[in-house]
């Protein structure tokens, strides 16, 4: 990599994708402030992503000789290296071909992604993992190095494995886009098991959006309070729409049948069949229930009819079960 000048299209592609309003600072210890792009620019730190959005994955490489931490962790060598002259520390700047949407209501298959990139990238550039990715130092003011690469997320991946991307171990140290995938997959998890003891989708949002923010305020860096809300509302409005598609979850070997060496396959066979027979029995029951409470409290008639229509059961697995839910 070569330096450059600041009419560099890697540069260009950069401050166009910025948000209009970026947080910039001078002095990163009298915080930051919200300044129109034009004035922002003037600033030594920049906010480099929108709000919801990321166009470049940015790594705070806090060692010297920071521009060699790409080739000494074999990874792509970053799309601009925006250097401290005093030290040799910077932040190696990553630009994504196609921004990313990082919120509750967009698809998480590409933010796991994203995630996985991020921790696999900082990990094999000794990046600092206490880094939040809000601001960067601005290639505008400082020293760089440019390689004119902008990458597809596949790209970036290629000389990962599976070890570079995954999950820390204690989920406090997820940072950037990996905070917002690791608080949906655990909440979203917990609302599975709970939604059925609800009879209110508001009161059922509130515990979700407490569970969230629970999740988040074990974050080294939290998240600002609207994601948490945004999360609890998406978790909330898929989980109660499908509320009475949950029930027992399959739990193969659960009786541990494999290991009774002195039962033949096919008394294994019959006692797996009223295991079965008896988990269904239960998940019907608990679904009827749920219905049957449901519709009471919103001043319907909690007819088996409608039971059946509210918990898509047949009317004649309804009326098995009829007998056995409380009614009040």
């Amino acid at each position: 990599m070569t330096r450059i000048i600041s009419s560099s299209l890697t540069i260009s592609r950069l401050v166009e994708r910025m948000p209009e309003k970026p947080y910039c600072s001078n002095d990163l210890s009298s915080g930051l402030i919200v300044r129109p792009k034009d004035q922002a620019l003037k600033h030594k730190y920049i906010q480099h992503n929108p709000p919801t959005q990321v166009q470049a994955i940015v790594i705070d490489i806090d060692h010297d000789y920071s521009f060699q931490a790409a080739e000494e962790g074999n990874v792509q060598l970053p799309s601009l290296m925006v250097t401290n002259p005093d030290n040799g520390h910077g932040h190696a700047i990553y630009l994504l071909s196609n921004m990313v949407t990082v919120s509750a209501a967009a698809r998480m298959k590409p933010q796991r992604w994203l995630a996985g990139l991020e921790r696999a990238y900082t990990r094999r550039l000794g990046g600092d993992i206490g880094y939040t990715g809000l601001i960067s130092r601005n290639p505008l003011l400082h020293p760089i190095l440019d390689s004119s690469r902008i990458y597809e997320m596949s790209e970036l991946d290629a000389p990962l494995d599976f070890e570079d991307k995954a999950p820390y171990r204690e989920s406090n140290l997820e940072h950037g886009t990996g905070r917002n995938c690791t608080m949906f997959d655990l909440v979203r998890v917990w609302a599975y098991k709970k939604v059925l003891l609800y009879v209110s989708e508001t009161e059922f949002f509130n515990d979700v959006l407490k569970k969230c923010r629970e999740v988040n305020g074990c974050f080294n860096h939290p998240l600002s309070d609207s994601e948490p809300r945004a999360t609890a509302k998406s978790i909330t409005k898929w989980t109660w729409r499908n509320r009475f598609n949950f029930g027992h979850e399959k739990n193969r070997g659960v009786l541990m049948l494999d290991m009774c060496e002195e039962m033949g396959t096919k008394q294994k066979q019959r006692e797996g069949a009223l295991y079965t027979a008896k988990i269904k029995r239960e998940t019907s029951s608990t679904k009827i229930q749920a219905a049957y409470e449901l519709l009471k409290s919103s001043g319907k008639k909690a007819t088996q009819a409608n039971v059946a229509e509210v918990t898509k059961l047949s009317l004649r697995t309804v009326k098995n079960h009829w007998k056995e839910i409380k009614k009040r």
